[in-house]
């Protein structure tokens, strides 16, 4: 029962990785910490559960911190960045996952073309938007994942 318990909420996290609507953090936080409740500390100590919650909180900020570098590293102006943010959450709101890589190149190319009037450097700066937040996807990915496969190396591999 405790395995099907953990193994939903990781696999909600896996899901919200790529459908922002709920932290995937948050869902494995939970698993470890519901695991651990289960077998009384035995398998993940407090060390542990304060490190999975630190990667945890990490796994927050990345995706939507990235797109930012992404358009500051090209020079985006103040415009671009409002225009990404509305895009992003239009894009999820119309076509999730995809709708948000194209919300994020619109927004952030209309925002930059209100401020320049220049269509390379739009063009540029919502490129640089889209790779920052499809990095921030991949390194949650990798944050999301590890600690998940932590769990299943150390809980049915490396048993005590």
């Amino acid at each position: 029962m405790i395995f099907a318990l953990v193994g939903l909420l990781f696999i909600a996290a896996l899901v919200f990785i790529f459908v922002p609507v709920l932290p995937p953090g948050l869902f494995v936080f939970a698993g470890y910490l519901l695991y651990a409740h289960h077998t009384d500390y035995q398998v993940f100590n407090s060390l542990v559960l304060i490190v999975v919650g630190f990667f945890s909180i990490l796994s927050l900020f990345v995706d939507n911190v990235l797109s930012f570098v992404g358009a500051k590293i090209f020079r985006a102006s103040r415009l671009s960045f409002i225009g990404m943010m509305v895009g992003m959450v239009a894009g999820f709101i119309l076509g999730g996952p995809v709708g948000i890589l194209i919300g994020v190149f619109a927004g952030s190319f209309i925002g930059e073309f209100v401020n320049s009037a220049l269509v390379n450097k739009s063009l540029i700066v919502a490129l640089g938007a889209v790779a920052g937040y499809s990095a921030g996807v991949l390194l949650k990915f990798f944050i999301i994942g590890g600690l998940i496969f932590y769990f299943i190396l150390k809980v049915f591999i490396l048993k005590n």
